[in-house]
């Protein structure tokens, strides 16, 4: 019955040398057991309903695991970093850029992962973001894994409920081809233009007066 059932995850839990463990005994169902010592040597089992808290955690879980996904497959730099400029988040993009694995970027400063000329370019816009004010700015950046890049950038201040700065998101999007291929076009315009001027020159034009 359900006393022998307790009994049976007492001694599973006693051969693990735990004395506070959640464990989950239906689908959705979660129980906090402690069983902590009574002064004369013996034990007492104190059962928690944790069944609200751990479905919450395991919702913001898989809600995390899909912002994450999310993130992951978006042709977008995104970032969420605090107040000490320390990152909180990076999108596997963001990880390729810095050639280190999100894991490595979390609890870094910026100012430490960025290539030294590049972090000075940003450092200004971060200050701002921080203070409160929604940036945009383009810059061409080195980044860590050696490649350099064209961007546009936006920084969104994050608040909290009181309305203080504790952070911001960041956004950058790769727009070096874009510039190439509008430098070309420009060039490419502008050839055309030399050669019908040029043409032009060696035009004469009549009136019926000759």
């Amino acid at each position: 019955g359900g006393g022998a059932r307790w009994k049976e995850e007492k001694k599973k839990r006693n051969r693990k040398g735990k004395s506070d463990d959640v464990r989950q005994f239906s689908k959705g169902r979660w129980i906090r057991i402690q069983d902590p010592r009574t002064p004369d040597g013996g034990a007492v089992m104190i059962l928690t309903d944790m069944s609200d808290v751990k479905n919450a955690e395991l919702a913001l879980a898989e809600s995390l695991r899909e912002l994450q996904t999310i993130t992951d497959n978006v042709p977008v730099l995104i970032t969420h970093v605090d107040a000490d400029a320390r990152f909180r988040f990076v999108n596997e993009l963001a990880a390729q850029w810095y050639g280190r694995s999100p894991r490595e970027l979390i609890g870094q400063r910026v100012g430490d992962v960025l290539v030294a000329q590049s972090f000075a370019q940003v450092r200004d816009h971060m200050a701002k973001a921080l203070s409160g004010e929604t940036v945009h700015f383009e810059a061409s950046l080195s980044f860590p894994d050696g490649g350099r890049r064209d961007i546009e950038v936006t920084y969104v201040p994050e608040r909290d409920a009181d309305g203080n700065v504790i952070g911001f998101f960041g956004l950058a999007v790769d727009v070096t081809e874009h510039r190439r291929l509008d430098h070309e076009r420009q060039q490419s315009e502008q050839k055309i233009a030399n050669l019908m001027a040029g043409s032009l020159q060696g035009i004469w034009v009549y009136d019926d007066q000759g």
